[in-house]
């Protein structure tokens, strides 16, 4: 049986204006979530900016959202590197401290193979103890992990589930053809929520939560637990204008705009990332006005 399903928050890492970490606001922000209603909390994924943190920063961060955390929900950790020493160093890392699993993304830009992939994910499997969500990512790994590779991965113990985020719906119906149960399937693209749900998703690494999470968990809820498809489709159609704001571009920015309108601490981002146009702060106001996100 799968241990990870439901809806994760992969959380923003709110920073002081300064580029320090805020970590007033992160505690805010955990409790936020889990009053909320989440499944479980994701920490040091993309949406939380670990590719502008050292390994020790990172480190830092998962200790103290995990001890606030205290196991009140499962969490997992990114653990996204191009080396498999420093991705089995993250995981042992965050296992110690209380995270039920890790997520791993192929190595970004070292453009291997399938049995390279294979052998990178069989290391870091063989040198931890805890749940792996393998993370299929293209455009940010620059591969694609197929139907055929992946079957190869469930087979590997610590191989829990898969955050699938090619923008392809077909694939999660291919992936239940494939491994039924064997592999819990989440969903990774924001605005193909329902739609994957529908197809069978057992989660949803969801950016939306950091600023609507009571709704992401209701989608959830009406529709891959429920199967009260029709109520599902109407919060869906609530939520869509924010995820389709999310998913034209500057995602990270724009989630911490959603939680700063309201009054949820995104905080800042740091460089090289830079604050949103007026327009594009007016834009993300009309949303929340016209859709009433809550």
């Amino acid at each position: 049986m799968n241990k990870l399903s439901g809806v994760y928050v992969v959380m923003t890492t709110p920073f002081k204006k300064d580029g320090s970490f805020d970590f007033e606001g992160v505690e805010h922000n955990i409790e936020y979530f889990i009053d909320s209603g989440v499944h479980g909390i994701l920490i040091a994924g993309a949406t939380g900016e670990f590719g502008v943190m050292s390994l020790a920063e990172r480190k830092t961060l998962t200790e103290f959202a995990l001890a606030r955390i205290n196991g009140r929900v499962p969490a997992v950790v990114g653990a996204i590197s191009a080396q498999a020493e420093d991705t089995i160093e993250i995981a042992n890392h965050a296992a110690k401290h209380g995270a039920e699993g890790v997520m791993i993304l192929p190595p970004p830009g070292a453009g291997l193979d399938d049995e390279e992939i294979f052998q990178f994910y069989k290391q870091v499997n063989d040198n931890i103890n805890t749940a792996i969500m393998v993370y299929n990512n293209p455009g940010s790994a620059g591969v694609d992990i197929g139907i055929d590779l992946l079957c190869r991965l469930a087979e590997l113990e610590n191989v829990d589930c898969v955050k699938e985020s090619t923008g392809d719906i077909k694939r999660i119906t291919e992936i239940r053809g494939r491994l039924g149960n064997r592999l819990g399937v989440f969903c990774g693209w924001e605005d193909m929520a329902w739609e994957s749900f529908m197809a069978g998703a057992s989660g949803w690494v969801c950016v939306c939560a950091n600023f609507a999470p009571r709704m992401a968990v209701d989608l959830f809820n009406k529709t891959a637990i429920e199967k009260d498809h029709v109520a599902g489709l109407e919060i869906y159609q609530r939520l869509l204008p924010s995820l389709r704001v999310l998913e034209s571009g500057k995602l990270i920015q724009a989630t911490k705009a959603f939680q700063n309108a309201r009054d949820i601490k995104g905080g800042y981002s740091r460089l090289p990332r830079l604050p949103l146009s007026p327009e594009a702060e007016k834009e993300i106001l009309d949303v929340i006005e016209a859709t009433k996100i809550n």
